[in-house]
């Protein structure tokens, strides 16, 4: 019986503080820089659409977006039965689906301003890559979801930065956000020698980063 007061005391509580709670619709576009990959992976650009519940100093977010990421590296290739090489500078375009799910705290604000410490857990899935030898665009190679190696088709990363809002008016929020991330899952693929033809298709290596640093910027309108 104890337990149950408990248990009811507290759903009591939720109910009544999500009904002073509001919900808000956000669009967001961001663009970060790279670090620490074993190829060239250039800068990410991204959108998502995201739901927002902002509960007291709280906010909980949720959404989907896309995000596209140029890479590039080398490879050599035997030309002839002396062995000789040929050296290609191979572009690769990576196409995303991401999930991303955020928890803000706000540590101050003042008039229209609010600083909130940021903290995002994103589910990446690659979903198509584009290949081809740079200058050449003829040379071009389509993977699609069903032919990427399975090792590259799901990554993780986690954010930590700070969130500045300006509320433009009582619906319209504007946000900025610098980050900093760390891939605690690559999209990343790297063919073994030891495979035998048979037992894998021949794919490309696919290489991705493990830092990261960006800002976002974001619009919402709460309703």
């Amino acid at each position: 019986m104890k337990r149950f007061i408990i248990v009811l005391g507290i759903l009591l509580y939720f109910l009544q503080a999500f009904s002073q709670d509001r919900f808000g619709i956000m669009v967001r576009c961001s663009g970060q820089a790279n670090f620490a990959g074993v190829a060239n992976v250039g800068s990410t650009f991204g959108v998502v659409g995201m739901g927002v519940l902002h509960a007291g100093i709280l906010d909980l977010s949720l959404g989907i977006g896309y995000s596209y990421n140029p890479c590039s590296y080398k490879e050599s290739q035997v030309i002839d039965i002396w062995h000789h090489e040929m050296t290609y500078q191979m572009v690769q375009q990576r196409h995303f689906l991401n999930v991303p799910f955020a928890v803000s705290v706000q540590c101050w604000q003042k008039d229209k301003f609010r600083l909130k410490i940021y903290n995002e857990l994103e589910y990446n899935r690659l979903c198509k890559i584009v290949e081809f030898v740079k200058g050449e665009p003829q040379t071009k190679t389509i993977e699609k979801l069903g032919d990427i190696p399975h090792e590259a088709v799901n990554g993780l990363t986690y954010r930590l930065g700070l969130t500045a809002t300006y509320s433009i008016s009582d619906h319209c929020i504007l946000s900025l956000s610098p980050l900093f991330g760390v891939k605690a899952m690559l999209n990343q693929y790297q063919p073994y020698p030891s495979h035998a033809p048979h037992d894998v298709k021949d794919h490309n290596p696919i290489y991705d980063h493990r830092f990261s640093s960006g800002v976002i910027i974001g619009m919402e309108y709460r309703f």
